[in-house]
């Protein structure tokens, strides 16, 4: 059965940058489309976000700390240096100081996702999630490499962007592009090459606290990233989508939940060791249905092994996703699904495994 660490809110690190009525918090102009689930009959619309293309540049800094710098079109060392550290699945319980409180797990699987853009996301159900992209980008003139990071909170998007401010040693500090360092201030340091502690402030007090281990390598291929920085308009880059139907027999006595877990590896037979979701999404089966369409939007290209759990007794939010007495599975277990490198890739499975 699957043993995964899951979120039980993924509300808390919405509510990191996105949640607020910020300078940053505005509709995106990529069209991210609707991302979640389809139960039997309905389906969702997502809204829009836009990006501010308003940017200040790092200020002067003192001691061994450095700053991006224009490199005329060339990759600039500290930006180099940050895209080889921070590519990764990275995966780790998040200690939120927000109203929706912390969580067990956040698994941000960082990937290119272009030439130029490394992205990752994360999904609870249709309405939250939550999606962070690294870039080069075009700010007075300057390549400038700024962190944007946005989502969708209760069904709204929210898209903030900040800008490298300064580097000390291992350590990346990005700032509010609009609002500057006092009001937000989100640094990544690197404890070690596959230890990082992940904190944000907002208007000077602690919001966010993500120290996270890289469960698994990535590689971004040559050339990454291209020395063109992006406008600072640019939208997310395309990406492919997957479908995925969950089918079960004997309709729904009551409302159930469906859990759909992606990994780049094998569960098998013992999955709390070796299930490393790189994707998960939580659907709402309503009462009398026999199927679910989850939709996992803006997904890296290529191979994952699928799983999923009808959840009859909706119980598995806590933290372990662990089946019980009445609940079923998808079998055979790790079922193969290819992505494409554009449009919709396909999936049936059939939770027939009754626990």
């Amino acid at each position: 059965m699957l043993g995964l660490n899951t979120p039980h809110s993924v509300a808390g690190v919405l509510l990191l940058l996105t949640a607020c009525n910020t300078p940053e918090a505005a509709a995106d102009t990529d069209a991210a489309g609707s991302s979640g689930v389809v139960a039997t009959g309905s389906g969702s619309t997502g809204g829009e976000s836009e990006s501010d293309p308003t940017a200040t540049t790092a200020g002067p800094t003192t001691g061994d700390e450095t700053t991006a710098a224009d490199t005329s079109g060339g990759v600039d060392p500290d930006s180099a240096a940050f895209f080889e550290a921070i590519v990764g699945l990275w995966v780790a319980p998040v200690t939120s100081w927000t109203s929706a409180g912390s969580f067990s797990t956040m698994s941000m699987d960082v990937r290119a996702a272009s030439d130029s853009v490394l992205f990752s996301r994360v999904d609870l159900d249709v309405d939250n999630s939550l999606r962070f992209a690294f870039q080069l980008e075009e700010h007075d003139g300057e390549s400038q490499l700024v962190f944007r990071n946005g989502g969708r909170f209760l069904g709204v998007f929210r898209d903030s962007k900040t800008i490298l401010e300064e580097r000390t040693g291992d350590t990346w500090r990005f700032c509010s592009i609009t609002a500057g360092c006092g009001y937000i201030d989100a640094r990544f340091a690197f404890e070690t090459a596959d230890r990082l502690r992940f904190d944000v402030d907002v208007m000077g007090m602690r919001h966010f606290e993500w120290i996270a281990n890289r469960l698994e390598t990535r590689t971004t291929g040559g050339g990454f990233p291209t020395p063109l920085p992006e406008p600072s308009d640019a939208p997310f880059p395309p990406m492919p989508q997957l479908e995925v139907q969950a089918e079960w027999s004997v309709p729904l006595e009551e409302a159930a939940d469906v859990w759909l877990v992606l990994t780049d590896t094998d569960c098998g037979l013992n999955p709390i060791v070796n299930c490393v979701p790189s994707r998960y999404m939580l659907a709402e089966a309503p009462a009398g249905s026999t199927n679910v369409t989850l939709v996992v939007e803006q997904i890296h290209a290529g191979q994952y092994r699928a799983n999923a759990v009808l959840d009859r007794n909706r119980n598995l939010t806590a933290g372990v996703l662990l089946p019980d007495a009445g609940d079923a599975v998808s079998f055979p277990l790790d079922a193969p699904t290819d992505v494409p490198t554009e449009g919709t890739g396909t999936l049936v499975l059939m939770l027939n495994a009754d626990i």
